[in-house]
């Protein structure tokens, strides 16, 4: 699989790495197929038990707040503290963010795009 670029965000699916403006981000591996679950569905709704399925083995039980738990440690890590590059799709799961929009409120003003402006 190639490298996946979202504006500052690129992750190098063959060696596990994930970058951001250039510097590497520690995550673990659990994130980093989290984050390559939604990274190749960009712009789709993916629910909660399908994030378990591409990350977790089969028969694993896992409750889908643990993939909640794992989404906000992806985004700290990931500087993105108001859910500008992963946005939570209320009771449906979450979508990897690919059209400009302007989020307000929290002390954070941002865009949606590509390029994402770090609150």
């Amino acid at each position: 699989m190639p490298v996946l670029t979202f504006g500052a965000l690129t992750i190098d699916v063959e060696q596990a790495v994930v970058r951001l403006g250039g510097e590497a981000v520690p995550i673990t591996f659990q994130e980093f197929k989290l984050l390559v679950g939604l990274a190749t569905r960009t712009g789709r709704v993916i629910s909660r038990q399908e994030l378990i399925a591409h990350a977790w083995p089969p028969g694993e039980p896992i409750s889908p707040r643990t993939v909640d738990v794992h989404i906000r440690r992806l985004r700290h890590k990931l500087h993105d503290h108001c859910h500008q590059m992963i946005e939570t799709v209320y009771q449906r799961g979450y979508r990897l963010a690919t059209t400009p929009s302007v989020v307000r409120g929290k002390g954070c003003v941002q865009s949606h795009a590509r390029a994402p402006i770090l609150c």
